[in-house]
């Protein structure tokens, strides 16, 4: 019910710091997190994206995005990241905004002599 807050605030046994909940399009129901999602919905796909979530704060339904909700309440639940994609650990610099500072990082790195000399680590 809009106006009411979510359960634990949109929190999950697996994302304690979330505070919202997705809507999936495949069942068009809403779990916290995709975890859930795939744990509890059998009949839907795995892998396939949100493209709702509902704020914890006020049960506000809107797109997703990276955007904080109209209540003022915070939907990532910390710090906002946007060199972490997704929480895979890609970093494309590509698509990396400008002002990012990770997009430039380790840029103006150089190599040793030695490496030079004796050639790259090999992994073991």
């Amino acid at each position: 019910m809009v106006g009411q807050p979510l359960p634990l605030k949109g929190a999950c046994e697996h994302y304690k710091r979330s505070n919202r909940w997705l809507r999936f399009p495949g069942c068009g129901k809403a779990f916290p997190c995709d975890v859930c999602h795939e744990l509890q919905c059998a009949a839907c796909e795995a892998g396939v994206w949100a493209n709702k979530m509902i704020c914890g704060f006020c049960s506000l339904e809107q797109g997703y995005s990276n955007k904080d909700c109209k209540c003022g309440g915070k939907m990532g639940g910390g710090a906002s990241k946007t060199h972490w994609e997704g929480g895979a650990g890609c970093r494309n610099k590509v698509t990396m905004s400008n002002k990012d500072s990770k997009k430039f990082a380790g840029m103006c790195k150089t190599s040793s002599n030695k490496s030079e000399r004796v050639g790259e680590k090999k992994p073991t």
